[in-house]
C-alpha cells in the first residue's frame, strides 16, 4: 500500500465515524500527545521582531483585524524568519522551531482557566463536548462544537449565573475571549403558572398546515437512549410528568375548524409511558421488536386527541435498557430537543423531584398571542411592504 492510498483509506475510515466518535478520537489523540487539526493543532503565527512581544496584545490586534477562525492561538518570536535559498518561507525549519519551548511565548498548549468565569465556562464546555479538558484558547467549533451545542452552553451558563449573548460564542469562540464578554446574569422573573387553553398557531405551525397535506399525523421525530444506570418505570413516569408540566407545548393538540386549524394546551396531561421488555433476546430480535413498538407509538400519535409526546421504556435485565422518545414535529424541533433531553437527564440523575429545570420566562400561549399581535402591527406591515418591493422582480 502506498502512502497516498493509506492516507485515503484512513480519511475514509475517519469520515465514516459519527460526530461523537470523531470527538472521542480527537480526545484520545490529544491524550496520546498527538496533534490534530481539529483539536490539538492550532493556528500559529511567527513574527520577526528585535525582542519578544506580548502575546495577548498580539492576539487583541489580530482579533480586531481578522475573522475569528484566522486568529492565531500561538505566537512564536523569531529574530529572523527562516527562508529557503530561493527566498521562500522555509516551512520545515519553521515547524522545527515551533517545538522549541524557549521560542513559544504563549502559554503551554493546554492553558487552563485563569479565573472563576473561565473555570465555569471550561467545565460547561467539557461537559457539553464530552471531553476531559480544554484550553482557554481552544476554538469551540474546532474541538467538535456546533450550533445546537451552543444552545446547551447558553442554558448551562445561565443556570450558573453567567449572562452570554446568543451570538457571542460565534463571534468569540474561545473561552479566553468569551470570558471577557460574559457578565453576571440578572434573573428575569420566571413564569410560575402554566399557560393553557386555545391559542393562535405559531408561524411555523401555520406553515405546516398550509404546506403539508398528506400524513399530517405522522410528521414525527424520535430519539433512543441507552440507560447507563437502572431506572424504574414509575420513576420514569414521574420524570415525564414533571417534563409535561414544565413545558406547556408538549401538552398541545390541534383541531381543524371552519376558520382553520387551532391549537389547544391542556391544563394537565397524563404521561404516555409504555413499558416493553426486551430481555433475553438476540441483538437482531431486540432491534426488530424495538422498531415495531416505535412504529406503533408513531402511529398512535393523534393531532386531535393527543398526546403528541410519547415515551417507551425498553427494559432489560438488572433494570438497564433504553428510553425511546417520540414527538410530533409541531411541538419539537432540533433546538427544543436539546432542552428536553437536558431536563430528562437532569431529572433522572437527581434524587429530588424538585430539581431546577430550564428557565421559563413566558408561556407558549403568551408568546403565540404576542406574535399574533405583532403580525398585525403597523410596524410589521410597513416592513413587509418594503421587503415585498425589494423582491418584486425576483424570480423564485
Amino acid at each position: 500500500m502506498t502512502p497516498g492510498s493509506a492516507k485515503a483509506l484512513l480519511q475514509d475510515q475517519v469520515e465514516s465515524l459519527s460526530n461523537p466518535q470523531k470527538r472521542l478520537l480527537v480526545e484520545r489523540l490529544r491524550q496520546a500527545g498527538i496533534s490534530t487539526p481539529s483539536s490539538g493543532g492550532r493556528l500559529v503565527a511567527f513574527y520577526q521582531a528585535p525582542e519578544t512581544l506580548d502575546a495577548e496584545e498580539l492576539r487583541a490586534v489580530c482579533t480586531a483585524k481578522l475573522p475569528a477562525h484566522m486568529v492565531p492561538q500561538k505566537f512564536v518570536h523569531q529574530e529572523q524568519i527562516a527562508l529557503t535559498t530561493t527566498g521562500k518561507l522555509d516551512r520545515k525549519c519553521m515547524r522545527a522551531r515551533l517545538w522549541n519551548a524557549s521560542n513559544v511565548v504563549v502559554e503551554t498548549d493546554m492553558t487552563t482557566a485563569r479565573n472563576e468565569v473561565e473555570r465555569v465556562l471550561a467545565e460547561i464546555w467539557c461537559d457539553v463536548l464530552g471531553i476531559d479538558e480544554i484550553s482557554v484558547f481552544d476554538n469551540f467549533f474546532e474541538v467538535g462544537g456546533d450550533s445546537l451545542q451552543v444552545i446547551r452552553i447558553l442554558s448551562r451558563a445561565g443556570k450558573a449565573g453567567l449572562s452570554i449573548k446568543p451570538d457571542a460564542i460565534f463571534a468569540h469562540p474561545t473561552i479566553a475571549e468569551l470570558a471577557q464578554r460574559t457578565g453576571q446574569k440578572v434573573d428575569a422573573p420566571q413564569v410560575t403558572t402554566t399557560g393553557y387553553g386555545m391559542l393562535p398557531l405559531l408561524p411555523i405551525q401555520s406553515w405546516f398546515f398550509d404546506v403539508v397535506n398528506v400524513n399530517q399525523q405522522q410528521w414525527n421525530q424520535s430519539y433512543l437512549f441507552a440507560l447507563n444506570a437502572p431506572v424504574e418505570t414509575q420513576r420514569l413516569r414521574q420524570v415525564i410528568g414533571r417534563l409535561l408540566g414544565h413545558h406547556d407545548g408538549l401538552r398541545a393538540t390541534f383541531l381543524k375548524q371552519r376558520d382553520g386549524w387551532k391549537s389547544t394546551i391542556s391544563q394537565a396531561l397524563e404521561p404516555a409511558v409504555r413499558t416493553c421488555s426486551v430481555e433475553s433476546q438476540s441483538c437482531e430480535d431486540k432491534h426488530t421488536k424495538m422498531r415495531a413498538v416505535a412504529d406503533e407509538e408513531n402511529a398512535a400519535i393523534d393531532l386531535h386527541n393527543g398526546p403528541l409526546f410519547r415515551v417507551v421504556h425498553f427494559t432489560e435485565q438488572n433494570g438497564h435498557g433504553y428510553i425511546g422518545l417520540i414527538a410530533h414535529h409541531l411541538i419539537v424541533d432540533a433546538v427544543s430537543w436539546q432542552v428536553l433531553i437536558g431536563d430528562i437527564q437532569l431529572l433522572l440523575a437527581s434524587n429530588s423531584s424538585d430539581a431546577a429545570l430550564s428557565t421559563r420566562q413566558a408561556s407558549i400561549k403568551l408568546w403565540a398571542e404576542h406574535l399574533e399581535q405583532f403580525a398585525g402591527s403597523s410596524d410589521l406591515n410597513e416592513a413587509a411592504s418594503y421587503w415585498l418591493e425589494q423582491t418584486r422582480h425576483v424570480q423564485v
